[in-house]
């Protein structure tokens, strides 16, 4: 059976956002641990440079051959890497001042700030489907959050704005994740956004190559979360975006809440009631239009 291009893409797509899903559960493991939020975070990006790492070894056993890569071809992924882990770092700092569910909805406002970013980068209106996929997944994303059965909120102005640059960070990361440096080997270019990453999980946590944290059994975190956070995401939407209206790729990667509820469900034990379940019935819708939308007037490939 043969996929066109766009619903191989999309397909990829979905499955970096179900990547994404597992990391807030295996955050709060690791916080119960004892492990403090910017130690987590700083552990991700170093964990996924030794993936990285050990990928590019055994391409290397292997007898694949790598090309030097330009010093400004570099600093551009290294910068895409930097505004990945810069959402990771903005939405963890968030938690402590906001709900998480409140968190999670602001969050989701990723998905029409892609719309947005590929609107003013092409100078054309986005699609209806795109609009209302959109619509759909924040819709799914407020019922999914739990935000509904609150009662008592605290509105703290920072913590929103902090979260609300979360979402900017990661509508940022999947409009150029397939645009910057896309003909690059894919090992190589992710071992370099890794490394740009690093460096600011090592501004938000300077202790965490000097400390005893990583010895500490936050190392297997560490690479869980840079696999699910780093590595598996700069991979596969570096494949797939190319191929998809950037606008769609935010929306498609909504897959991660679906996950994310499941993952902390199963994870952590936490209950999934009526409104919850409603709400990843309707993300998924969401993926199921942008996906099909996506593939409606595609030329079938190999």
């Amino acid at each position: 059976m043969q996929l066109s291009a766009k619903i191989k893409g999309s397909i990829l797509v979905c499955l970096g956002g179900a990547s994404y899903g597992i990391m807030a559960s295996l955050s709060k493991r690791a916080m119960g641990e004892g492990f403090a939020w910017n130690e987590v975070v700083a552990a991700q990006p170093i964990g996924a440079c030794v993936l990285y790492l050990c990928a590019l070894a055994t391409a290397k056993a292997l007898g694949h051959h790598f090309v030097s890569i330009e010093l400004r071809s570099a600093v551009r992924l290294g910068a895409m890497g930097a505004c990945s882990i810069l959402t990771s770092v903005l939405y963890n700092a968030s938690l402590a001042r906001i709900p998480a569910s409140m968190a999670v909805v602001v969050l989701f406002q990723y998905t029409w700030m892609g719309v947005l970013f590929q609107t003013i980068a092409e100078r054309r209106p986005p699609s209806v489907t795109q609009i209302a996929s959109a619509g759909l997944a924040v819709l799914g994303s407020i019922l999914a959050s739990g935000m509904l059965s609150q009662t008592n909120w605290t509105f703290d102005p920072i913590g929103i704005a902090l979260c609300f640059a979360a979402a900017l960070c990661m509508a940022a990361f999947m409009h150029v994740s397939g645009r910057v440096e896309p003909d690059a080997n894919p090992l190589q270019r992710g071992i370099i956004a890794c490394m740009g990453a690093t460096i600011i999980g090592t501004f938000v946590c300077p202790s965490i190559l000097t400390g005893e944290a990583l010895q500490n059994g936050l190392w297997s975190y560490g690479l869980a979360l840079g696999a699910a956070g780093l590595f598996m995401p700069i991979l596969l939407f570096g494949f797939a975006t190319p191929l998809i209206p950037a606008g769609t790729a935010t929306v498609l990667a909504s897959s991660e809440l679906p996950v994310g509820i499941a993952a902390a469900a199963v994870l952590l034990g936490e209950p999934i009631d009526m409104p919850m379940a409603i709400g990843v019935i309707v993300v998924l819708a969401s993926v199921f239009i942008s996906a099909a939308s996506a593939n409606a007037n595609a030329d079938t490939v190999s």
